[in-house]
């Protein structure tokens, strides 16, 4: 497969021809992406959905009767793993004349979701169609195409740059011009590369304006100390969502009340989006006593918010974490705390897809 020649002369399509997909193709591209691999050794899963049987489709889409999904678990470097493994299958699908074009927007994301069912830890960040081109693009497609100048891309000395930013690339090499050619949401093209000797450095250069608005693009988690002065006032104005951890203590429990409350004031005087994303207790060990304010916890505010089932323990390598000046996974991976902190984090990502 040449794939130079695939990535100059692919193409998005966004009309196909209505024809399904024949055994023989369906059959080399699936062999194709079980060979797909990523350097960062992060499993990818594709799922084939059927568009009719899912109810899927696209606004921007005509013709299609199949969809490809891909999962990954939401961990560092998925979104690179993901990228490079999507980017491969984009590949192989066209090498056998099946047209593809990523979608991460303009799409009912939740009927994409529940078809391809990602686990609790995964993330769906991409679809595409898969068919045959048709031989005519409808009138949006041919629209779109025309909007954002899809056949053609940036010049090298503008993407490209010898040692820093100062030095601009006129004849980029081969890798180089692989990179200028590979896809971007509205042919944006925000990749920016600095080559030093045999290493290239990748930058992204974003738009005026520019918010991520998909939760794997940026977690923004402001750590706010226990009190209800301005630091937190602040935090909350700004916070999408509040996560509440509450000391398995009777003061602590029933200070939760008062946080509550500045919550729904804030909600309702300068951030209306601010909701509570969950609470969870923290601090505990196995005494009777704390086991009775974890229950109670859970009785009283158990039915207006989410309380999650994650209990972290009051464990002498927890405490040793500041000191170490490490997180709980690199100091004790497989000690109580850190698998209840796993547990946390999966019930925190289930509670957002839901």
């Amino acid at each position: 497969m040449d794939f130079k020649k695939l990535i100059e002369t692919r193409k998005s399509v966004r009309t196909f021809d209505g024809r399904p997909l024949s055994r023989e193709d369906l059959r080399k591209l699936c062999e194709a992406i079980e060979r797909i691999t990523n350097p960062w050794n992060i499993p990818v899963r594709f799922v084939l959905l059927d568009a009719k049987e899912h109810g899927l489709s696209s606004p921007v889409i005509a013709g299609e009767q199949l969809y490809i999904a891909a999962k990954v678990p939401c961990v560092p470097h998925c979104e690179e793993a993901y990228g490079y493994s999507f980017e491969q299958m984009v590949l192989c699908a066209w090498s056998l004349g099946i047209g593809t074009t990523w979608i991460g927007g303009t799409m009912k994301r939740e009927l994409f979701e529940r078809a391809a069912a990602p686990e609790p830890v995964e993330i769906m960040p991409i679809v595409s169609p898969l068919g045959y081109p048709a031989k005519e693009p409808t009138e949006v497609d041919r629209k779109l195409r025309a909007s954002v100048r899809g056949d053609e891309r940036l010049p090298a000395r503008e993407l490209f740059y010898e040692g820093d930013f100062s030095h601009p690339i006129a004849e980029p090499d081969e890798l180089l011009e692989a990179v200028r050619w590979a896809p971007s949401a509205a042919n944006l093209q925000p990749c920016r590369v600095v080559r030093d000797r045999s290493k290239y450095h990748f930058y992204e250069e974003h738009p005026q304006g520019y918010q991520a608005k998909v939760r794997w693009d940026v977690q923004r988690i402001l750590d706010c100390r226990p009190s209800l002065g301005m630091l937190v006032i602040n935090a909350l104005s700004a916070a999408d969502q509040v996560l509440i951890p509450v000391q398995a203590d009777y003061l602590a429990a029933e200070g939760l009340t008062e946080l509550i409350g500045t919550v729904q004031s804030i909600k309702r005087q300068i951030n209306p989006t601010l909701t509570v994303g969950g609470v969870f207790c923290t601090m505990a060990n196995e005494t009777n006593f704390r086991k009775d304010i974890v229950q109670s916890v859970k009785d009283t505010y158990g039915k207006v918010m989410p309380v999650f089932d994650a209990v972290i323990p009051a464990t002498v390598r927890l405490a040793e974490i500041s000191t170490a000046n490490k997180s709980i996974y690199l100091h004790d991976p497989k000690g109580k705390a850190a698998e209840a902190y796993r547990q946390l984090t999966q019930e925190v990502m289930r509670n957002g897809n839901s």
